[in-house]
This record gives structure tokens, C-alpha cells and sequence, in this order.
């Protein structure tokens, strides 16, 4: 799988989870949590701090997928 297809996959799981599609989520979050965990690494000054702020992004994220879009704003 090429780098191009890769973004593709990801952009339509991002379209999809905006749609409140929870199994869209569920790929934007394998494809994108190691990443975000080693950003978090970096960052922050304990591994336990990294994993609790990666949690509570995704927590965050995921509790919105089931709020209408003006409760965003």
C-alpha cells in the first residue's frame, strides 16, 4: 500500500466519522495513535502523561461523534 493510498483510506474514514460512523473511528484510531503517542512522548514529560492525554484526545473525540454539529460550536 502506497503512502498516497493511505491518506485516501484515511480521508474517507475521517468523512465517515464525521457522519457519527463509530467503525470509521475505530480506523481513524488504528491509523493514527501510534503517531499521536509518540508526538505525546515527545511532549509531554512521562510516558504515563502521554498515555492518559492520548486517551482523554480520543475520549473527546469519540464523545463528540454523538453531539450534533451546533453543539460543536
Amino acid at each position: 500500500m502506497t503512502q498516497q493510498d493511505t491518506r485516501m483510506i484515511l480521508a474517507a474514514a475521517l468523512e465517515r466519522t464525521g457522519r457519527g460512523d463509530h467503525d470509521a473511528f475505530a480506523t481513524v484510531y488504528r491509523m493514527t495513535s501510534a503517531k499521536l503517542f509518540g508526538i505525546c512522548l515527545r511532549i509531554l514529560p512521562t510516558r504515563q502523561e502521554a498515555e492518559e492525554t492520548l486517551q482523554d484526545v480520543y475520549a473527546v473525540s469519540y464523545t463528540h461523534l454523538t453531539l450534533p454539529t451546533s453543539d460543536l460550536v
